[in-house]
């Protein structure tokens, strides 16, 4: 201060000399050398077309300290370059402090900057807002660049916090995160409720962190016109999954789209297993099954009698099943079921006229042996079985008992080749080999209860509407055929043929009509055969005569 009051003892006026030593009181202390007393002013009003308005570049804890009440901290109205800097060289604490409780806002920058306010050095807080404001931080004014801008294209300013009520529940833009930067919302045990809203009321993407134990992402609400379309794309062109909100469905759109289960829960019901489907199913492609895996139909796929299986068996037979039941437990009817119950049905029409189908099959069953074969294995095509009752002395009744019945029917004029209900062929080719048996048609009676009845075994009936039918049964040989015997009859029988008709035989019959010599005598009966057009009569006697 000796230096300021030598400079002033040269002024002559005294006067002079008190109203300087007077503004150097408000401004400088009393020490040596004198320090900047703090300024204390109501308002700072610049007008100025200054390129900065305020700079503060040197070292301080605080470069502008607010703390009484205000409307408006700082206010900031004309137009320049940079309204507010804080430089590189300063290295202080708070650049800008706000403590008071102002009203409004406790910066309002209203003016067109390209950068509304620029922090360039590392400080504890770049603007620190600590009292209570209607309005932090105010910009309304339109700025060309950024309104608010932290550091710069490859060099970032540093971490961005937002801290929320609850103590280290914050969202966090960590710029060293995950090499580009990383935007945290919460933490864990620390969730954030997040919503992003549409233009629709109720219509968004809403985060609930304390819902259902582990949060719920709701993606529109309900209510029935909240919902909202979800598309996820892939990696080709054209393929992507989509909730389509408005159909209420689930889409796979691309030929290169797979949904892929990779769970592994076994299914043991219908309401079990890694993909559970409550409703129908409709596929237009081809459905695979692995080796040794069961397509069950039925609800419980333990229990043979309620279920229908489907399995390429790889592992023990090496061929595909189908089951309905299985041969120990079968399924089991139910009391009631209706007039006509059929377990399997094909039913095919051929109704559009000519065309290239030369067979027609409505079921083909072939069983072959190649190369060594097995010499202890029965072979079946068809093996068709029917049973009545489970026991002897099971009272169980049926009506009608077949263990195929075979139809054909002809309606109308059109004239065809051949009809038969029943068509066997046994071909035994050119080679020569060795059988017990060979038979186009083999029928097995077996069993020693009593039947009472007529029991045949084989029976061939006419009815009574049938008018042109010209044999019950025709034996035919073609041309070049060699057959030993048109019928073999073995065993021992009581009769080996019983008649039980009156036509087509003769009663006191005389045979030869003209007695040839006295020992002929007249036959009983005689049977009227015809051969090539001729009759011939074969005598019946009910006695045996010498």
């Amino acid at each position: 201060m000796a230096k300021y009051q030598s400079f002033l003892s040269r002024i002559g006026s005294n006067r002079d000399r008190a109203a300087l030593r007077g503004i150097f009181s408000q401004f400088l202390t009393d020490d040596d050398p004198p320090a900047l007393k703090d300024l204390v002013l109501a308002s700072i009003v610049l007008s100025g077309t200054e390129t900065t308005q305020i700079t503060i570049s040197g070292a301080c804890t605080t470069a502008i300290s607010i703390s009484s009440a205000f409307t408006t901290g700082i206010s900031i109205s004309g137009d320049g370059t940079t309204a507010f800097a804080v430089t590189s060289g300063f290295s202080g604490v708070n650049a800008i402090s706000l403590a008071g409780t102002g009203s409004t806002a406790g910066i309002n920058i209203s003016g067109n900057h390209t950068t509304a306010i620029t922090i360039g050095a590392q400080t504890t807080a770049g603007v620190a807002i600590t009292g209570a404001t209607a309005t932090g931080i105010s910009i309304t004014g339109a700025c060309s660049t950024a309104a608010l801008q932290l550091g710069v294209s490859g060099t970032p300013a540093g971490d961005f916090i937002w801290y929320g009520t609850t103590a280290l529940h914050k969202v966090l833009f960590d710029a060293d995160g995950d090499t580009n930067g990383a935007v945290y919302i919460g933490a864990d045990t620390k969730g954030l409720l997040f919503n992003l809203y549409g233009d629709t009321t109720g219509c968004g993407v809403f985060w609930d962190p304390s819902t259902d134990t582990n949060g719920t992402l709701s993606i529109g609400a309900s209510g029935g016109s909240k919902g909202n379309d979800l598309v996820m794309y892939g990696a080709t062109n054209g393929n992507y999954a989509k909730w389509d909100q408005s159909a209420n469905s689930l889409l796979l759109v691309g030929t290169s789209t797979v949904l892929n289960v990779a769970g592994t829960t076994a299914a043991t019901s219908p309401t079990t297993g890694a993909f559970i489907l409550a409703g129908g199913a409709g596929i237009a492609g081809d459905v695979f099954l692995a080796d040794d895996k069961v397509l069950s139909l039925g609800t419980t796929v333990a229990t043979a009698e309620t279920k229908i299986t489907m399995e390429f068996d790889e592992t023990t037979t090496g061929i595909g099943l189908f089951n309905m039941g299985s041969l120990s437990a079968p399924m089991v009817l139910n009391t009631n079921p209706g007039a006509t119950v059929a377990g399997h049905t094909i039913n095919i029409l051929h109704s559009a006229g000519a065309g290239d189908c030369d067979d027609l099959l409505g079921s083909y069953t072939k069983v072959a042996f190649s190369g060594d074969g097995d010499s202890g294995c029965t072979a079946v095509g068809g093996a068709f079985r029917a049973y009545v009752g489970t026991a002897v002395g099971d009272a169980t009744v049926v009506k009608e008992l077949y263990g195929i019945q075979p139809w054909c029917s002809h309606d109308g004029t059109g004239a065809i080749t051949a009809m038969s209900a029943l068509s066997a062929k046994c071909d035994v080719n050119t080679g020569a080999f060795t059988a017990s048996t060979v038979n186009a048609g083999h029928f097995h009676i077996e069993g020693a209860g009593a039947v009472t009845g007529q029991f045949d075994g084989v029976m061939i009936e006419v009815h009574p509407d049938v008018t042109c039918l010209d044999s019950m049964l025709a034996l035919a040989v073609d041309s070049g055929a060699t057959v030993t015997s048109g019928i073999r009859v073995t065993g021992a029988m009581t009769n080996l043929l019983k008649l039980d008709v009156t036509t087509a035989v003769v009663t006191n019959a005389l045979v030869p009509a003209a007695a040839p010599d006295a020992e002929t005598m007249g036959a009983d009966k005689a049977i009227v055969i015809d051969i090539g057009g001729t009759p011939y009569y074969i005598p019946l006697y009910d006695t045996l005569h010498a």
